[in-house]
Order: structure tokens, then C-alpha cells, then sequence
């Protein structure tokens, strides 16, 4: 049965990077970039944002990388379609 879970559901993906500041900083945050504003600014007053924002991105690339990698299992095993 684990076999099969995998195949079908693959294995949990690791937990996003929480955010190091109360959520709204992260708001503010957010809002700031989709406005086009430079980054620095906010790094300059919140410096756990620039750890933060690099973890976030290994996560993000790691997340992805397993999906390409486990596509195979997503394939109906009967049919192998």
C-alpha cells in the first residue's frame, strides 16, 4: 500500500519558508514589490528578509526539481499514459 500512496499522491512536500516578521510586514512587503519598488529599502529595515527570500527560493527550486523528477509516477500504471 505505501508503494501506491506514492505513486499516487507522491511524497509531502517540505514546508515553505515561514516568513521571519509579523504578517504585516509581509503584507507591506508584498504590496511593495507588486508596486515595483527596489527591494533594498525593505532589507535595509528588515534584514531577515534577505535570508528569508534565498531560503524561500531553494525551497521553491527544490519543489520543483521533485516534481520533474517524480512525473514518471504520475503516469496511470495500467495504461502507461
Amino acid at each position: 500500500m505505501p508503494c501506491f500512496k506514492r505513486c499516487h499522491y507522491g511524497e509531502p512536500d517540505e514546508p515553505e519558508p515561514r516568513f521571519p516578521y509579523p504578517e504585516e510586514v509581509e503584507d507591506e512587503f508584498e504590496n511593495h514589490q507588486l508596486d515595483g519598488h527596489d527591494p533594498a529599502e525593505f532589507i535595509a529595515r528588515y534584514p531577515l528578509i534577505e535570508k528569508w527570500d534565498k531560503d524561500w527560493n531553494k525551497w521553491e527550486q527544490e519543489k520543483d526539481a521533485k516534481y520533474e523528477r517524480e512525473q514518471n509516477l504520475r503516469i496511470c500504471p495500467i495504461c502507461r499514459r
